[in-house]
């Protein structure tokens, strides 16, 4: 979602979001929460909840709410690492950003599509790494062992998909395959499906057509999603498609429905012939990073490694942060609406050891999307919670 006009949309959008809290609209200096050595006011918490999406918000809060513990979180993650004298450099945000943006396809294409601003990025990252920064105790990799791991990368295949990373996009962290970025939409024969290219080549409109074709809102809301794979993974699970979309310039769409075979949904063990038509978007040439372009994710595969209980650590030393303000009340939840429901979560972090936030995850909800260049899940930090 794109950020909205604060200015413009003001007061109306806040009595929506946050009738309690902001019941006095106009009073940007009104303190909402207490962390630590930060005061949470009105505005901060109206610039976080517009932010929410729906399906962000667990069945206890609303967007105010899950806001509130979104920020509550940073804090405590901001204070604790301050604590312990770890910071992250605006260069290192700078840097996983810029190598996220050329090697992450997919991530990139969800930021252009919800929206998020450059700042929205750059400050997920930023509360990614402190997680990663307290998890390791701010341990360092050592410059041998970074260039290690780079080169055990530089000679191995890219694009190649496997179990964990079907599409193929980020099994290899030092060499982007060549992606293909696609629409496609099956369709429930040739015949029909001459129709619907050309209603598609008339106004593009994918979803459109999948209405007309199916009243199922699931199918419906898959259709025409843009949707990265590489050039190697698509020719190998879906070869005629791979070969319909190898001869498309960007733009174009297939000249007439491919027959793919698939297995089949009610036999597993079978295979049935299906249609498709789609369209191809963008094309990415394949890019061989260089060790200084790909150092960030290195140091994160080589320090996981060695810390394969980061996680675990990060959120033991949170909640023992977290319990060491809360005996000395210094986490004050001042809105009335939110001091039941925002006030237990702050108490499941005093209590556990691992805490997780409202939702299912310790990621504030209706941040950006973090840093995944880090390509295999078990060797980079977790993705904070983002928008889908």
């Amino acid at each position: 979602m794109k950020p909205l006009n604060k200015l413009g949309w003001g007061c109306t959008l806040a009595s929506l979001l946050l009738p309690t809290a902001f019941a006095g609209c106009g009073s940007p200096e009104k303190v909402i929460a207490i962390v630590g050595d930060h005061t949470i006011k009105e505005k901060e918490l109206f610039e976080k909840a517009v932010d929410i999406r729906a399906q962000e918000i667990p069945v206890e809060l609303d967007a105010g709410g899950t806001a509130l513990t979104g920020l509550i979180r940073e804090q405590l993650l901001e204070q604790c690492a301050k604590s312990k004298g770890f910071s992250v450099a605006d260069e290192r945000v700078k840097g996983f950003h810029a190598y996220q943006d050329q090697f992450d396809i997919k991530s990139f294409l969800t930021i252009q599509r919800t929206g998020q601003t450059t700042e929205e990025v750059d400050r997920s990252i930023h509360i990614t790494l402190l997680e990663f920064a307290i998890g390791t105790e701010d341990a360092k990799a050592t410059e041998e062992k970074v260039k290690t791991e780079y080169d055990s990368y530089k000679s191995q295949p890219t694009g190649v998909p496997t179990p964990s990373d079907p599409t193929g996009l980020v099994a290899n962290p030092v060499r982007r395959p060549e992606i293909l970025s696609i629409k496609i939409m099956p369709v429930p024969n040739k015949e029909i499906g001459v129709r619907v290219l050309e209603m598609l080549k008339k106004d593009g409109d994918f979803k459109k057509m999948a209405r007309a074709m199916n009243p199922d809102p699931a199918a419906v809301a898959n259709a025409g999603n843009e949707t990265p794979v590489s050039n190697v993974a698509l020719k190998q699970q879906a070869p005629a498609l791979g070969m319909a979309f190898e001869k498309l310039a960007e733009g174009q769409f297939i000249s007439e429905p491919i027959a793919q075979a698939i297995r089949s949904r009610t036999n597993p063990n079978q295979m049935d012939t299906a249609y498709f038509v789609g369209q191809l978007i963008k094309r990415y040439p394949a890019k061989d990073f260089t060790l200084p372009e790909a150092h960030i994710a290195m140091e994160f595969r080589v320090l996981t490694k060695e810390h394969p209980e980061w996680q675990t650590h990060k959120d033991q030393e949170l909640s023992k942060f977290t319990q060491a303000l809360y005996k000395d009340n210094k986490i004050q939840i001042v809105a009335p609406k939110y001091q039941s429901a925002v006030g237990n979560f702050v108490k499941s972090m005093v209590a556990s050891k691992a805490a997780t936030a409202p939702g299912g995850t310790m990621g504030g909800a209706g941040s950006a999307p973090p840093p995944s260049s880090a390509p295999a899940p078990s060797s980079a930090p977790p993705p904070v919670k983002g928008k889908p």
